[in-house]
This record gives structure tokens, sequence and C-alpha cells, in this order.
């Protein structure tokens, strides 16, 4: 056994999974240190068993938490990413269902307040992966790579002699006209 390998956790209190390298993990919302180590073994029987389900049985246990349910409706349009978000969100359901709702150690209103954070964190990163993405297509100076330019006429074209239309773009740090 490898000591350094990342086990999958289930905090039973707050329904948070997790991977750690750690001897003593505890989860990192509610602090929780009696927790379930989940194995291959379990995710192999979750999924056979939703490979048997009927599409009533499905129907009954698709529950999106806000994460799941804000993932889902950016993913409008792509109706394959749609039915494994659907496929997950069962998935996650039998398991908190197995390993969460019937412990004894189970808080609905941490279970509530986790999932609520991981939606906030969700809408945070996607955000964040827009500002960066917006950030990436902005023009940029081929000399510094500054982002801020003036827009300057050009009066006459180099190659006729003639007058023009066209604009330049000067940056404001280099003064590099492009």
């Amino acid at each position: 056994m490898n000591f350094n390998e990342d086990k999958e956790y289930i905090c039973p209190v707050c329904g948070r999974t997790f991977f750690s390298q750690d001897s003593y993990p505890g989860c990192d919302f509610c602090s929780n240190h009696e927790l379930t180590i989940y194995t291959n073994e379990m995710a192999k029987e979750i999924n056979d068993e939703i490979d048997k389900m009927s599409p009533l049985e499905f129907r009954e246990n698709l529950k999106f938490e806000p994460r799941a349910q804000f993932y889902y409706e950016l993913e409008k349009g792509d109706s394959k990413e749609q039915e494994k978000s659907k496929r997950s969100a069962v998935y996650h359901e039998l398991l908190y269902k197995k390993y969460v709702y019937n412990s004894p150690l189970f808080d609905k209103a941490k279970f509530d307040m986790r999932a609520e954070w991981e939606y906030e964190n969700a809408v945070e990163m996607e955000e964040g992966y827009r500002k960066r993405q917006e950030e990436k297509n902005k023009p940029r100076c081929p000399k510094c790579g500054c982002t801020e330019f003036q827009m300057v006429p050009r009066k006459w074209s180099p190659f006729t002699g003639f007058l023009t239309n066209k604009v330049d773009r000067v940056c404001v740090k280099c003064k590099t006209r492009y």
C-alpha cells in the first residue's frame, strides 16, 4: 500500500466528498474526523444500481443540489452533458441515501449549508473562468502586452501616399503603433 496515495472520503455529517492523503483526515467543511472511506467497489455498486433502474425510479431519485443545478443550466443545448449531469445527480442522491442520510452523525442543517457553499464556490469559479477568457480575448500590444491603447487616425497610406480612413492603435505604455 502506498502511504501517499489519495483516498476518497465521505463526511456522514455534511455529505461532502473529498480526496486526502492525510493519515487522519477531517472534512474541510464541517471539520468532522469520523469519515467513511469511499472505495471503487462502492462506486461500482451505485453505478450498477443506476443501470438497473427503471425510468420512473431514475426520475424519483433525480434530485439536483444547487451546484449540480447550476452546471445543468449552463449546459443547456448540450443534451449529452445534461444527461451526464442527471446521472451524476442520481448517483449523488443514492450515495447520500446509503452513506449520509442514515448515519447517526447526519446533520441536515450542515448538509444544506455545505450544498449552498459548494454552489457559491462553483459560481465564483465560473465567474473567474469567464473573466480570464474575456481578458485572454482582449487585444494586446505586441511589444509589451498591455491591453490599454488609444485609437489614432492614420492621415495617409504609406503604400499609396493618399489620404486614408484607417485607424492605428497606439499602446499607452510603450507608445508602439500597431
